[in-house]
Order: C-alpha cells, then sequence, then structure tokens
C-alpha cells in the first residue's frame, strides 16, 4: 500500500510539472518547452535573455528580484553587473508586454506585482 501510495504521488507531481509549462499573466503567456511568449494570443519574438527575465519575474510574482539576481540568472555568476545590458534587456520587454507590467523599485531591482 506505501508503494502504491508513493507511485500515485510520483504521477501526480509529474502531471502537475506538466502543466506547469506555461505562465501566464494578464495577457502574457509564456511557454517553457517551445520558449515563446504570446501576448493577447499572439506571439511575439524575444530574444534568450529577456525570455529568461521574464521567466524569472514570473516564476517569482510578487517578489522584488535585485538586479544582481536576475543578472546572476541570466548570464550566470561572475558576471559583470555594471554593465547597462539588464536595463536594456528590460527596456524591450516593457515595449514588448506593456509599460505597466515589470516595475521598477528604486534601489533594489525589479518586480512583476501579483495581480
Amino acid at each position: 500500500a506505501d508503494e502504491l501510495l508513493a507511485r500515485i504521488r510520483a504521477l501526480s507531481r509529474r502531471s502537475l510539472a506538466e502543466q506547469e509549462e506555461i505562465l501566464s499573466y494578464k495577457n502574457i503567456e509564456l511557454n517553457l518547452q517551445a520558449i515563446t511568449l504570446s501576448i493577447e494570443g499572439k506571439r511575439t519574438e524575444v530574444s534568450k535573455r529577456e525570455f529568461d527575465i521574464l521567466r524569472f519575474l514570473l516564476e517569482n510574482l510578487g517578489r522584488v528580484l535585485s538586479r544582481e539576481k536576475l543578472t546572476q540568472m541570466v548570464y550566470g555568476w561572475g558576471a559583470e553587473s555594471e554593465s547597462n545590458s539588464l536595463e536594456v534587456h528590460i527596456h524591450n520587454l516593457r515595449k514588448k508586454v506593456g509599460p505597466d507590467i515589470i516595475k521598477t523599485v528604486r534601489g533594489v531591482g525589479y518586480i512583476i506585482e501579483k495581480k
């Protein structure tokens, strides 16, 4: 009986993980399998870095992610965080998803607030 319950739990976790292939927020859908962004059902071109930034922000809804943390997540450890490339990617994302989705928390980082 214990083994059966363990198998059922494993299967339910697996099906839950498969359901989470799409992150959605307001009119945005991020498909983690196909690595695509759709806004109001229309496919929108994004670079891999823009996709990663949006993914990390959506996975951490309601949490401020520091500039350093986002830089590490997107570029890897030891990445140069003095450059303004993160700001350029955020600027480009705002043009695509709308100016009010990604908020700047002055002196801290970026956040996508919970609906």
